[in-house]
């Protein structure tokens, strides 16, 4: 755009390509008309005057031609000057200015105006039907990506797929081979991804509550694989805007090649991670005031499960086959267990509730986020965090809503679990913890968000916190959105005053999709210790995090040059609006 803004003056009135006419240099010279100052006019003529027209023109002495020579360059050579044209069509079709105009693809003006504004319009009319139609349901606002009802789902389906038509030109513009000519196989490859990606979107948006199926799991991965290139291809841009910027100019012939690679190397990490057996995690858990006879106690926990549409049977029974094999003295589900109501997943929590056998000292479960989100359910998402309560309690799963219980069930020496419900329905950590500070025994709470109550469970004397819910960031870079959200407790131990807080990245993650990168799928194995204990090494998501940061700094720093390039182009560009006799760019378009 820097270059190309500065060779397109008021004054050009004909601007010809090397061959447009009879007789033409087969060469890469440019021939310009431009009116004489003496000219009888005293303005250009029409720009779309035939060549005969012109010669006539310039034989009567009203215009000069001039010649402009750049060298020819292979196509193997491509940099960003086609961008630059593109993109300065793009600007002028917004702005609807129809003199700005690369004469090299100046007959695409008036389709891509009327397109551009079709897209604005369009979309303005879905976030106006979105708005009119998303309420709140029990108080809260649900989340954009879960919607309430059918028509909130429909406006929802629309908007995400009319914001996935720009996603799909760019992408394929940066990934195809700029050997290639443009033709409609491009059209048709443009076509397929924008399909099949809002059809994902779709599914991602309508699956919730529908049964387990591989459909649907391929469904959300694909949708996945899109949110991950909307991420991927855009920080692949910006490093080679940095590359051109400290390099050359050539530097830009090979980002499809990085494009590519990049994005196929981030796509097949994310699917085998996303994929792979769910972990068993040992944590050592320092507990102050644990008695000695207590340490080495097992608890273990699960997270963030979201059994439902991408999480079926077959993987359940993973699940719980490896929890029987840890030697656990009590099991904790930690909210976020189920996607739907008990009549849609009941059936699903069978084999998992059936464990609680198998622990000494029994299983418990607080709810999470989820719980509360079955907003079409009848009575509302509180009814059915309810009834999934009621659940448990049936099959013999204690329920720790603002409750604690003392562990080990039999023996003198004890500890206490407390558990706390979730900010979407009533939590009151003071009823959660009604004495067990007086007794003088340590105190581990269960809370599926770890933020807000480990701040005020620090300040109460807990002694250890257990949670959940980010994810561990599931899938780079959403591990700084996440991060931020939960005020820096992503993944993994943390210190808060004398609470040692420990964050699991979930059993399994969101069912929107079973993609994760730089994060791990895990069963918790806490060992409660009644000594401090080494703190862990990096995880993962702590690297996904600082990878995080570079990307957000990197694309920052490619703004401010890209930015600065325009503002050059545009100071040139007046310049030459004032001297419109001065020699034309010879890099321009």
């Amino acid at each position: 755009l820097a270059r190309a803004v500065p060779s397109i003056t008021p004054h050009s009135s004909w601007v010809l390509r090397a061959g447009g006419w009879p007789g033409a240099p087969q060469d890469s010279t440019s021939m310009i008309a431009v009116p004489r100052e003496d000219s009888p006019q005293g303005r250009p003529r029409p720009p779309n005057r035939s060549a005969p027209d012109l010669s006539t023109a310039v034989e009567a002495g009203e215009a000069d031609v001039r010649a402009i020579h750049t060298p020819t360059k292979p196509r193997s050579e491509a940099d960003d000057s086609d961008d630059a044209d593109i993109w300065l069509l793009v600007a002028a079709a917004a702005l609807g200015n129809e003199r700005v105009v690369v004469s090299r693809h100046a007959h695409l003006f008036r389709p891509m105006a009327l397109g551009v504004a079709l897209w604005v319009a369009c979309t303005l009319a879905a976030v106006a039907l979105l708005h009119a139609y998303r309420g709140q349901v029990d108080g809260h606002m649900p989340p954009l990506m879960i919607p309430a009802d059918a028509s909130t789902l429909v406006a929802t389906a629309i908007l995400l797929s009319l914001s996935l038509v720009p996603w799909a030109v760019m992408a394929w513009r940066m990934l195809r081979c700029r050997l290639w000519r443009w033709s409609w196989g491009d059209a048709v490859i443009i076509v397929f991804l924008w399909s099949s990606s809002s059809f994902g979107g779709f599914c991602m948006l309508s699956t919730r509550d529908k049964p387990p199926s591989s459909w649907r799991v391929a469904a959300t991965t694909v949708f996945g694989l899109t949110t991950l290139s909307l991420v991927v291809l855009p920080v692949v841009r910006c490093c080679m805007v940095l590359a051109r910027a400290a390099t050359r100019k050539t530097s830009w012939r090979w980002e499809p090649r990085v494009a590519r690679m990049v994005l196929a190397a981030t796509a097949g990490s994310a699917l085998w991670a996303g994929f792979r057996p769910v972990a068993v995690v040992d944590v050592e858990l320092y507990v102050s005031g644990l008695p000695l006879g207590l340490d080495g106690y097992v608890l273990c926990a699960i997270s963030d499960l979201h059994a439902g549409p991408a999480v079926g049977a077959e993987v359940m029974h993973v699940i719980v086959e490896k929890i029987r094999s840890l030697g656990c003295k009590a099991l904790l589900l930690n909210g976020d267990i189920a996607e739907g109501s008990v009549e849609q997943r009941g059936s699903l929590m069978e084999e998992l509730a059936a464990i609680v056998g198998a622990m000494p000292d029994g299983a418990y479960f607080v709810p999470g986020n989820h719980e509360f989100y079955n907003f079409a359910a009848p009575g509302g998402g509180q009814a059915n965090a309810a009834a999934w309560t009621s659940f448990w309690a049936a099959h013999g799963v204690r329920s720790l809503n603002n409750s604690h219980v003392r562990l080990p069930v039999k023996g003198p020496e004890q500890f206490v679990l407390a558990g706390v419900d979730d900010l979407l329905g009533f939590p009151h950590l003071e009823a959660a913890l009604p004495d067990a500070n007086v007794v003088g025994i340590p105190t581990v709470l269960a809370a599926h968000r770890p933020f807000p109550f480990v701040d005020d469970a620090a300040r109460r004397g807990v002694a250890a916190q257990l949670s959940g819910h980010t994810h561990g960031g599931q899938m780079w870079p959403v591990h700084l959105p996440a991060a931020l959200a939960a005020r820096g407790y992503l993944s993994g131990m943390y210190t808060v005053r004398n609470t040692v807080l420990y964050v699991s990245d979930g059993t399994v993650g969101t069912y929107q999709t079973r993609l994760r990168l730089l994060t791990h799928a895990e069963i918790t194995k806490a060992i409660l210790r009644s000594h401090p204990c080494p703190r862990p090494g990096w995880r993962e998501a702590d690297v996904g995090l600082s990878l995080s940061y570079a990307s957000a700094a990197l694309c920052l720093l490619a703004l401010f040059i890209s930015l600065g390039r325009c503002a050059r182009g545009l100071r040139s560009e007046a310049v030459s609006g004032r001297q419109p006799q001065q020699h034309l760019d010879a890099e321009g378009p």
